[in-house]
């Protein structure tokens, strides 16, 4: 399982994971990213979430939307969503000083994420669509022992059930980019 999900998709995924009402009374339709035109397809939902302070863009003026989301990407957003209880202790041996280290400790104590078996999170690393649509399901309060199939097609398949992956054309595997 290898395939990518960009930054304007990433966005998008959380967009549709708000509240109605928390959607409804804070949605934006245009930003100050140069690269985020009103006409694009995820303008909404990047202009809503950078507006909540759940996405970020690189710079004041450029948000990147085409660009793979790395894991310290996705750890910030899902610590940023959730607004639950954590203790932020969480250690892996390649986070110290990363700019995320504590969304990072955050999210995976939360369990949005996890790393990996030889103790790293590896941040840098691009976030694959099966680990984002996972992430997601947990939040949703799904089990992964509840789900038919194996990873990752039971996941994949169960967000695509709950459209989740509405205008995610990939299929898993294949590098995603914000025309899908």
């Amino acid at each position: 399982p290898n395939g990518l999900i960009s930054r304007a998709e990433t966005a998008t995924v959380f967009f549709r994971l708000l509240k109605d009402e928390v959607r409804d009374g804070n949605l934006l339709t245009s930003n100050t990213y140069s690269d985020v035109p009103d006409d694009y397809w995820a303008n909404t939902a990047i202009s809503t979430m950078t507006g909540l302070g759940i996405v970020q863009g690189h710079s004041g003026t450029t948000f990147d939307p085409e660009a793979p989301t790395t894991r310290a990407q996705f750890a910030a957003i899902c610590a940023r969503f959730d607004t639950g209880e954590s203790s932020d202790t969480q250690a892996f041996s390649d986070i110290d000083g990363h700019w995320a280290e504590q969304y990072i400790a955050r999210a995976t104590e939360l369990g949005w994420i996890k790393g990996f078996e030889d103790g790293t999170f590896r941040p840098d690393n691009a976030v694959t669509l099966e680990e984002a649509c996972t992430a997601v399901l947990k939040l949703l309060g799904y089990k992964m022992t509840d789900l038919n199939g194996a990873f990752p097609v039971a996941q994949l398949n169960k967000a695509q059930e709950l459209g989740l992956r509405s205008q995610l054309n990939r299929a898993q595997g294949q590098t995603m980019n914000y025309e899908d």
